[in-house]
C-alpha cells in the first residue's frame, strides 16, 4: 500500500481549525468500514492509508510538530502499519479494564497468531501473523498488530458475499466469534487488497 508522504497532509492550522469534522468523518469510517468486535472482550479495526491518515495528522497536531523531518518521522512510523503486501492489516484491541491481579488479565498472556482467525465461510481459517511479540508488547498486552495473508483463491472468497466471513479469537478461557462481517467492510477489505495487488 503507498506510503503516505508530506504530499498527503494538510497544514496543521486548518487541520486544528477542522479538527471535529475530521475526527466525526474518522470515526464514522472506522465504525462503518474497518472495525469488527470479537465477542466481548477483543476488537480488531483494520488499518489502511485513511485510517492512519488522521492518526498521523492528529498526532503532528497534538504535537505541535511544524518541521518538515520531525514530520517525516512521524510518517516514516505511522507507515510501518500499513498491510504489507498481499495481506491485511490491523489493530487487535483487548479488554483494557481488568483491576489488577484479575485472573481474566491472563488470558491475553499466551496470546499467540493462531489464536485468532479470519473465517472464510467454510472455505478456510487463516490464521493470523502476530508481529508484536517483543517482549516490551506482551507486557503492554493490551493492544497488538496482527497481519493475514491472503492469496487469490482466498480473496475471491472474501469478495463472495454469498459465502459468510468472520473473526474468531481463542485463547485461555476466551472463546469470541465476530458476527458475519457486514458487506461494506468486506468491499473495503478487498479494495484494500486489490490496491495492493496493483501496486506489486
Amino acid at each position: 500500500m503507498r506510503p503516505l508522504t508530506l504530499e498527503d497532509l494538510i497544514p496543521l492550522q486548518e487541520f486544528q481549525a477542522r479538527r471535529k469534522e475530521y475526527l466525526s468523518n474518522h470515526l464514522r469510517y472506522i465504525e462503518t468500514y474497518r472495525k469488527v468486535r470479537i465477542g466481548q472482550r477483543a476488537v480488531l479495526v483494520f488499518e489502511n492509508r485513511q485510517t492512519l491518515w488522521f492518526r498521523v495528522q492528529d498526532v503532528l497536531h497534538l504535537a505541535r510538530i511544524h518541521d518538515e523531518q520531525m514530520q517525516r518521522v512521524e510518517l516514516e512510523l505511522h507507515n510501518r502499519v500499513l498491510p504489507l503486501g498481499g495481506g491485511l492489516q490491523g489493530a487487535l484491541l483487548l479488554d483494557s479494564h481488568l483491576p489488577p491481579g484479575d485472573p481474566a488479565s491472563a488470558t491475553w498472556a499466551d496470546l499467540r497468531g493462531d489464536h485468532l482467525q479470519l473465517v472464510l465461510g467454510g472455505k478456510r481459517a487463516i490464521s493470523a501473523n502476530l508481529l508484536s511479540t517483543r517482549q516490551e508488547d506482551r507486557c503492554w498486552g493490551t493492544a497488538h498488530w496482527v497481519h493475514f495473508r491472503l492469496d487469490d483463491q482466498e480473496l475471491r472468497w472474501l469478495a463472495d458475499t454469498s459465502e459468510p466471513v468472520s473473526l474468531r479469537l481463542r485463547t485461555g478461557d476466551y472463546d469470541g466469534q465476530s458476527p458475519p462481517l457486514a458487506d461494506a467492510v468486506r468491499q473495503s477489505l478487498v479494495e484494500d487488497l486489490a490496491g495492493l495487488k496493483q501496486a506489486a
